[in-house]
Formats: structure tokens, sequence, C-alpha cells
């Protein structure tokens, strides 16, 4: 029933389809391919975040929506706050967590699947976080482990 309500919600928003359900979420990131992978990155001012997925794992639109989805509820850009309020985004950041499919989040919802799935992911080496600071036109990057982030450890 759940699900249905979501699909009619996305039918009304004009949404038909998982890839394209990341549209609502309008966050302006930066999709390259590298060889076996897909880096996506948000950059709104000197501090980027930075995310490598593994296309064996996964295609462009999953990549895509699990960073968005990484970025509306773990970041803490406060850039995001008024965009993670709207009721649009959180009915669709529900569903795309709905349709995470990975075995050892069974019978998890909401954040808590999504931030399983996640740490699953990162610890199969399937998806890695970077984040970087241009410092004094110096550029500093470095590995993240979600775990590190607080929102995320909160979520588990």
């Amino acid at each position: 029933m759940m699900l249905l309500k979501y699909i009619l919600l996305l039918a009304v928003m004009g949404v038909t389809s998982f890839a394209q359900a990341s549209d609502v979420i309008q966050i302006n990131t930066v999709v390259k391919e590298a060889g076996k992978q897909y880096i996506i990155s948000y950059c709104p001012d000197s501090t980027c975040d930075l995310m490598t997925f593994k296309k064996k794992h996964f295609d462009r639109a999953q990549a895509s929506n699990l960073f968005s989805l990484y970025l509306i509820n773990f970041s803490g850009y406060v850039y995001l706050e008024d965009l993670a309020k709207k009721e649009t985004v959180q009915k669709v950041s529900e569903y795309l967590i709905s349709e995470l499919k990975n075995d050892k989040c069974l019978g998890k919802v909401s954040l808590k699947k999504l931030a399983c799935a996640l740490q699953d992911y990162e610890s199969k080496k399937w998806i890695e976080l970077r984040q970087s600071r241009a410092d004094e036109k110096v550029n500093k990057e470095q590995v993240i482990k979600l775990r590190q982030n607080e929102a995320f450890a909160r979520a588990l």
C-alpha cells in the first residue's frame, strides 16, 4: 500500500521511473565517467564531496540517486537544508530509499536502510567518499569513511 502511495505521488509529479525520481531532487552535482567508475561531485564553495561508484554495480541513475540521498541526509551542507525540508523531496527520498535492494538491510526502513546500504557498499569497495578543500590555492583531498560522519553514525 505504501509503495502504491509513492508511485501515485510520483505519477502526479510526472515522475514515471526510478531514474527520473532524482530529477525532483535538484542538486547541482557533476557526474564524470572515469574508466570503470562514476565520480559524482558536489562543490558549493571551496569544499567538495565526491563519491565514486563502480560501474559494475551501479548505473548512472542509481549512482546519482545514492549520492543525492547521501547529500540531503548526511552531508551537513547548510545549502541543502531548505531543499531537504521540502515535502516532495522528502517523499521522493523515501521512495528511492524504499527501492534500495540490499540483503544486509532487510527489515530496515528510511535513514537506517540508507545508512546500512551505503555502509555495505563502502565495505565492499563499491563506493568511496572523498572530501576536498581548496585552501590558499592548495587542493587537499582525503578519503572519508562514512562512519566518521556524525549524522551517518546516528542513523545506524
